[in-house]
């Protein structure tokens, strides 16, 4: 899986297309020769980037990556692409549409064309600092998840309610 080509990377991006209200991470694949990037669609309703597809990529980042963590990310994503690193596992953050910054973990691969040059960066972005949907310890449902649970409910619930199993 070290190397793929631009037919394996279009079927990629179908699948990131697919796939991309089935699950809450953020697939990505950044194409080095044609200096693009591409991730799931849906994160352009979280956070302040300028499109699921744009050039520029690795400058692009400087208007979405929280100013604190560009430098530290910029320096560990040139790793990658010179080849002196293969795999990329960073905590930072980026900037929300409403200008917050939100903590993600990125994780990475390079891949390199048949001349061993790194050609392609595919990974997935996840939120790390979301209220926890559930506890695993006490199996209930968290904040969140309970308010999903009810609110669909039409019915006037000011005298109560009960769940029948």
């Amino acid at each position: 899986m070290d190397r793929l080509d631009a037919k394996a990377i279009k079927t990629y991006k179908e699948i990131i297309l697919i796939l991309d209200q089935c699950i809450d991470d953020y697939l990505f694949v950044m194409d080095l020769d044609k200096d693009t990037y591409f991730i799931s669609p849906h994160a352009m309703k979280r956070f302040n980037i300028p499109s699921y597809e744009f050039s520029d990529s690795l400058p692009a980042h400087k208007k979405f990556v929280y100013k604190d963590d560009l430098e530290m990310l910029l320096s560990d994503m040139n790793k990658m692409v010179s080849g002196k690193k293969s795999f990329h596992n960073l905590q930072y953050r980026w900037i929300g549409k409403d200008g917050i910054p939100i903590w993600i973990n990125c994780r990475s691969k390079s891949i390199k064309d048949r001349d061993g040059n790194v050609k392609y960066i595919i990974g997935c972005i996840n939120e790390i600092g979301k209220r926890q949907v559930a506890d695993n310890d006490s199996g209930l449902l968290g904040e969140m998840s309970f308010k999903n649970l009810i609110y669909p409910i039409h019915e006037d619930i000011t005298s109560g309610f009960y769940f029948k199993n």
